[in-house]
């Protein structure tokens, strides 16, 4: 019993060591490195998990609806990694959203993913409506105040922080930009599964713990 149990120790070991290498050499892509230290951001870990989001793409909502919150429950609130949103508006009337959304970063960085998980929860009602009318909106957020808010509003430029938002993307995603982007440490995830993004960050925290 002994002996087999042995066995079966080495054959998992080698296994795991055998799909280690295996995944690094076929499957992990090169990390890029790209700077969106300005970014919103929530928590803080050895990890920076950074998504690049435009607020009118089901895509996004999907993921911060669906995928964000497990995310952020196993390790965001753990303290094992670093959450950052860029904002990006290249869908049709997506940049007087991403402006507003701005302007609440300006005012009260603690209260943009508030923010978003409204934007997200009213997607469809929020596309046309004026900066204006997506402040008021803002301004439901305790501790927001309206008239901050619209000074904001008046003083941000937000064009410049898109214009470059939207160029890092185009570097971090090899001049194919789509969204969700979707990276750890450099590395796009944007296609993973749930399960596989799971996977890589354990991967990348034990890596982490390793050195």
């Amino acid at each position: 019993m002994r002996q087999l149990l042995v066995i079966f120790t080495l054959f998992a070991v080698g296994y795991g060591l055998y799909y280690y290498v295996d995944y690094h050499k076929t499957r992990a892509p090169s990390p890029v490195v790209f700077d969106v230290a300005d970014a919103p951001s929530l928590g803080e870990g050895p990890l920076c998990l950074v998504t690049f989001q435009d607020f009118l793409c089901p895509g996004c909502q999907h993921f911060h609806e669906k995928v964000y919150p497990r995310l952020k429950k196993r390790y965001i609130l753990t303290g094992k990694v670093r959450y950052q949103v860029v904002p990006l508006a290249f869908l049709p009337g997506s940049r007087e959203i991403a402006h507003a959304a701005l302007a609440v970063h300006e005012v009260k960085p603690s209260s943009f993913f508030a923010y978003i998980d409204l934007l997200y929860a009213n997607r469809g009602t929020y596309r046309g409506k004026t900066v204006e009318e997506l402040l008021q909106e803002a301004g439901r957020i305790p501790d927001l105040s309206l008239p901050a808010l619209q000074q904001a509003a008046i003083s941000l430029d937000s064009r410049a922080i898109l214009t470059r938002n939207f160029a890092t993307a185009e570097l971090a995603m090899q001049n194919r930009v789509a969204t969700p982007g979707v990276f750890v440490d450099g590395v796009d995830i944007s296609d993973y599964s749930f399960a596989e993004m799971v996977q890589y960050i354990d991967r990348k925290l034990w890596e982490n713990r390793a050195q």
